[in-house]
């Protein structure tokens, strides 16, 4: 049965305490539209390279449907790179002013009568986006909202039912059957833009060598609470360093992160073993750095989806037990986790047993062999179990 074209789908969830999917009425041909239009407004890298898989799966139903991105500019290049997509336009900063307001509406009736589908990403019902979506007037609207508002015709709420929390990636595949392009997200493709040319570059700068085993530790996530202090990263260099005495090395770190005293430090401690990358590095860097190193230990941020996409063997820190460790765990078989022991920061930890973590993770994926030339557009198979420890 084919869906009015009208309404608005509660097809992401809700997070509060569970998620909410709403059944299926029907599906959504897209061969009818115009285009398929995803609006992203939160600027963050590891959303991005998650919901990349989308395009893949749409991609592979609708060859010669266009793809269009409205996102912030943080992320604008890298969708910028993607093959697919055809159209980027830039969103203003959604800080609720009434500029930002104003700048959006007239944004969206700049594209009124000219966009087809929608899937508008979280944060899906805040007046910013609402504006944005009013003004543009797509056929088909699909949307991410959060408890307290409602959006679309409320006797569609008899036709919600409840599911536990599950991993963004059931997300994905809930939009794909929507719209008849049913694949699972292991088979879907994850968009990292980084190439030879990228990697020589990134070596070359760094006085790297290409047979090196690298260990990237980046140490800032979105906020303090997902931030490695001066002393965890210390910690847990030390355990890198003492695990794979042969390895190098590569610490990305932030500008507020340790102050210049402190990088010192660092170098006077671990010698020509570590190598800091430039403070601010740009995304096509950073991508250059996770495709080069053979292990990732990050907190719970965009770098984790990246190295997850480039089958990279990842240990991710989450500051909470109950959230972002179940939906936004990185995707793939090579991906662990620690938990913190507040629930509250990645820097409360019992570093004795975070130390075995370590130490078993390194240990265990050394002795795996590399995949060669599996960096560039990759995807990996969820992992059924993920390993969780608190620390």
């Amino acid at each position: 049965m084919a869906l009015d074209k009208s309404i608005l789908i509660d097809i992401l969830g809700r997070r509060h305490g569970h998620f909410s999917w709403r059944a299926f009425t029907g599906t959504y041909d897209l061969s009818v539209q115009k285009n398929l239009t995803l609006v992203f407004m939160d600027g963050k890298l590891g959303d991005s390279i998650v919901n990349s898989a989308l395009i893949d799966g749409i991609r592979l139903k609708y060859p010669s449907l266009p793809i269009w991105v409205f996102s912030l500019e943080s992320v604008a290049e890298y969708w910028r790179s993607h093959p697919d997509v055809e159209k980027v336009e830039v969103l203003p900063e959604s800080n609720a002013t009434f500029r930002t307001r104003i700048s959006l509406h007239q944004l969206g009736k700049r594209y009124q009568g000219s966009i087809g589908a929608v899937v508008a990403f979280e944060p899906m019902a805040t007046l910013e986006q609402f504006l944005l979506l009013a003004a543009m007037k797509p056929d088909l609207t699909v949307g991410f909202l959060k408890h307290e508002y409602r959006l679309f015709d409320v006797s569609l709420l008899d036709f919600t039912y409840g599911q536990e929390k599950r991993s963004i990636s059931t997300r994905i595949d809930n939009l794909l059957t929507l719209f008849e392009a049913s694949v699972p997200y292991a088979e879907l493709v994850r968009h990292v833009p980084c190439n030879d040319a990228g990697l020589g570059q990134f070596h070359a700068k760094y006085g790297l060598l290409t047979d090196q085993n690298l260990v990237l530790v980046n140490g800032y996530g979105s906020n303090n609470q997902r931030t490695f202090s001066a002393s965890s990263l210390r910690i847990i260099l030390a355990i890198v360093a003492e695990t794979l005495p042969m390895s190098k090395i590569v610490l990305n770190i932030s500008r507020e992160q340790i102050s210049n005293k402190e990088e010192v430090e660092l170098m006077n401690s671990f010698g020509s073993k570590l190598v800091i990358l430039d403070r601010g590095i740009d995304l096509f860097e950073l991508f250059s750095a996770i495709a080069s190193c053979d292990f990732v230990i990050t907190p719970d941020t965009g770098p984790a989806h990246v190295a997850a996409a480039l089958r990279k063997p990842v240990l991710t820190f989450f500051a909470d037990h109950e959230y972002n460790p179940v939906v936004w765990m990185p995707i793939g078989r090579k991906c662990e986790c620690v938990l913190s022991l507040s629930g509250k920061n990645i820097n409360d930890q019992d570093w004795s047993q975070t130390m075995l973590k370590i130490q078993s993770f390194l240990c265990m994926h050394s002795c795996e062999k590399p995949m060669d030339s599996e960096f560039i557009d990759s995807t990996t198979t969820p992992n059924p179990s993920p390993s969780f420890v608190r620390g």
